[in-house]
């Protein structure tokens, strides 16, 4: 088990559900319809009150596997420029993506007065959600590419 699941308190059984709950997602047709439901899946298991912190990390995971999922789909349909085009973009915006977390860790310990190693929930969640908007508008952005939107 890996320290992210027991850091989130996952046990290896909802460790194994989350990886099938992925199963229609690797299996399927991806649209804005995958991410509205995942989204909406998300803010069911939220509004419960427990295990936030949990299920917003398996929230992200399953929208970074998505991401995955949708750009090698969108490289299999791009000529040979188009995909040299697309793994610049790509590379750009892994750049920007890890500058932006990077600055929301740092903004967040100045924000709490703590060290990484001494957040609680609120301060993961303050970070996760950015994380999520900012991988999810890239997902998006490469599914209407994929669907030529």
């Amino acid at each position: 088990m890996s320290k992210l699941s027991l850091l989130f308190g996952m046990k290896f059984t909802k460790y194994l559900l989350f990886l099938f709950s992925l199963l229609p997602t690797f299996c399927g047709a991806q649209s804005l319809q995958t991410v509205r439901d995942l989204d909406r899946e998300h803010q069911e298991l939220m509004d419960k009150g427990v295990n936030m912190l949990g299920y917003t990390a398996a929230y992200y995971n399953k929208l970074d596997s998505l991401l995955n999922v949708v750009y090698n789909k969108l490289r299999q349909t791009l000529s040979p420029e188009e995909m040299q085009e697309l793994k610049l973009q790509q590379r750009q915006w892994l750049k920007k993506r890890d500058a932006y977390f990077k600055q929301l860790y740092r903004d967040t310990e100045k924000k709490f007065d703590l060290e990484q190693n001494e957040w609680k929930e609120v301060e993961y969640l303050s970070v996760y959600h950015p994380q999520i908007l900012f991988v999810e508008e890239r997902v998006i952005w490469l599914m209407k590419r994929l669907n030529n939107e």
